[in-house]
């Protein structure tokens, strides 16, 4: 085996400990996919290892798709070798980029159906529906302009949503059509708070998280419940 290949290794490994998986990817790579490596029958157990953990890195890049081989090539090896403990921990590593997919494909199919919904104009949306569904609709609709990257859109959508929202007591769609706002609107502190106080005056649990997710994502921190009481 060559000698860089054990210094790739450690650093590779270092790298992944550290949490820079791209660094890791790069190190790994090239000593998993070594044909010095491969043809040394006495160090498949290493082999086996560097395989998962380039299939870690990889998984923790984002490149869940890509990490399956070094995976499929790290479980062979362990059964040829009887190695149970080894794979346990591929099965659970196939558990986890098989969940990645799954996640992947799921916002893949959101995106696709945010983008066609976005591409249909309100009115139309509106016209085939009852008139109960209208708010929720509006809600629907500013939410896929705002995921498509139309933030005025979802603005001027979600404030024409909102006072239908609160018309028909629909605390949910008063909540989500606010954090719409808090996202197009400055200020969002403003909205978000509005969001919490109603969601909380209800004890809507659920609606809480969506405002304490949104809060998070936008850096907004904000009031405890006691303190705002």
């Amino acid at each position: 085996m060559s000698d860089a290949l054990p210094q790739r290794l450690a650093v590779g490994v270092a790298a992944l400990r550290d949490g820079n998986a791209a660094r890791a990817v790069d190190l790994l790579g090239p000593v998993a996919e070594s044909e010095d490596l491969a043809e040394a029958e006495d160090l498949r157990d290493i082999r086996a290892r560097v395989c998962t953990l380039y299939a870690q890195a990889l998984l923790a890049s984002g490149r869940a798709s890509e990490a399956r081989r070094p995976l499929l090539a790290a479980r062979d090896l362990l059964t040829a070798l009887g190695d149970e403990d080894g794979l346990a921990a591929v099965e659970e590593l196939q558990g986890q980029i098989a969940d990645a997919l799954s996640d992947a494909f799921q916002a893949t199919a959101r995106r696709r159906t945010q983008q066609a919904l976005a591409e249909r104009s309100v009115e139309d949306i509106l016209a085939e529906a009852p008139a109960d569904r209208h708010t929720a609709l509006l809600v629907e609709r500013a939410t896929a302009a705002l995921d498509v990257g139309r933030p005025a859109e979802a603005e001027r959508i979600a404030r024409r949503a909102l006072p239908r929202a609160e018309d028909e007591g629909d605390l949910r769609h008063q909540v989500l059509a606010l954090l719409v706002l808090a996202r197009t609107a400055e200020p969002a502190r403003a909205w978000l708070e509005e969001a919490r106080r109603r969601a909380d005056d209800a004890d809507a649990f659920n609606l809480l998280g969506f405002v304490v997710k949104t809060a998070d994502s936008l850096g907004v921190t904000l009031q405890t419940s006691e303190a705002h009481g």
